[in-house]
């Protein structure tokens, strides 16, 4: 009687472990929207994520208070990896305060907003809008300025 009762047992839960643990999923994407679920994945998830961005000066136009600098920029994959930039840079005494909207390659759009001080060249940064797969992007990090460029560290969410 044991015996059977244990028997009986074993087969209800491997029954079980069949049945529930068995389901189909069909959570594959398309080869051709792969890049863009990736972004908009990795950006409106609640899970954070360590990104970088790197920014490359080309031009910059006007004088202190106020100067517009157009570039290029390097990023980690949820931020569009690489596209260009335009940052509206003003001067307030030994502050700094730049917009900067982002354009990957690809299209879409976000913009930041940083706060640095010309004493250190070092700052934060935060998002302030996107559109697109950045449309609910959220996040915020560290700068460290050397001459022509803008290194951000970060996470996003």
């Amino acid at each position: 009687m044991k015996m059977q009762l244990k028997t009986m047992l074993l087969l209800m839960a491997v029954s079980f472990i069949l049945f529930t643990a068995c389901k189909k999923s069909d959570g594959l994407v398309s080869p051709n929207n792969k890049a863009t679920a990736t972004a908009f994945n990795s950006v409106t998830s609640a899970k954070p994520a360590e990104v970088f961005l790197n920014t490359t000066t080309l031009t910059a136009t006007g004088v202190p208070p106020h100067v517009v600098k157009t570039g290029s920029y390097v990023a980690s994959p949820e931020l569009g990896t690489s596209g260009t930039y335009i940052m509206d840079i003003k001067y307030f005494g030994m502050a700094i305060h730049c917009t900067t909207t982002f354009t990957p390659d690809g299209g879409d759009e976000f913009t930041t907003f940083s706060e640095c001080q010309m004493t250190t060249l070092t700052g934060q940064w935060r998002v302030l809008s996107g559109t697109g797969v950045y449309a609910n992007l959220s996040g915020n990090g560290s700068i460290v300025m050397v001459p022509g460029h803008e290194n951000c560290v970060g996470r996003v969410f």
